[in-house]
């Protein structure tokens, strides 16, 4: 598996970030979201958490993580009132 774009990436902490990557396998593209984290040498190295899967995957993952955020945010709306 080699990384062909990273298309984004937002930091957790000062040494820690979560990467989302394009990448080949070969067969089919995958779009992979992967915590990294900052080694002594001050190079961000992959861990084994995150996730993978198959590109046309994504609208359903899309789909998912919106009800999320919508049931969060009725949540939160409650929680005001």
């Amino acid at each position: 598996m080699h990384v062909k774009e990273t298309v984004g990436e937002f930091d957790i902490s000062a040494k820690t970030k979560v990467v989302v990557s394009l990448v080949d396998t070969g067969t089919k593209d995958k779009i992979d979201i992967r915590k990294f984290f900052l080694n002594f040498d001050k190079n961000w190295l992959p861990t084994t958490k995150g996730i993978s899967f198959h590109l046309e995957q994504l609208p359903i993952i899309i789909n998912i993580l919106n009800k999320a955020l919508d049931n969060n945010t009725k949540d939160n709306n409650i929680k005001e009132s």
